[in-house]
């Protein structure tokens, strides 16, 4: 997962305003990823997640409620759509 990156320029005010939506957003994956996820981490473990740039595994991925499924053959895609 990336971390939340964006530019920002203009008057202080301005960017405020931009740090604050930017902000605003953060909270709200992690408020996502809190709901979906099978660890049942805290918000403030989830911070932590999404400040840098987390490298993991499917199976982590998984964990964490960032994807639902792991594809492992096209068996696993083909037979989920009934075809």
């Amino acid at each position: 997962m990336h971390e939340l990156a964006a530019g920002t320029w203009g008057k202080l005010n301005e960017m405020k305003r931009d740090v604050a939506e930017f902000q605003y957003l953060q909270d709200a994956v992690a408020d996502l990823i809190a709901k979906y996820s099978k660890l049942k981490k805290t918000k403030s473990q989830l911070a932590q997640i999404l400040e840098r740039d987390t490298y993991m595994s499917a199976e982590e991925a998984m964990e964490i409620g960032v994807i639902d499924h792991v594809v492992n053959s096209p068996d696993d895609v083909f037979g989920r759509l009934n075809l």
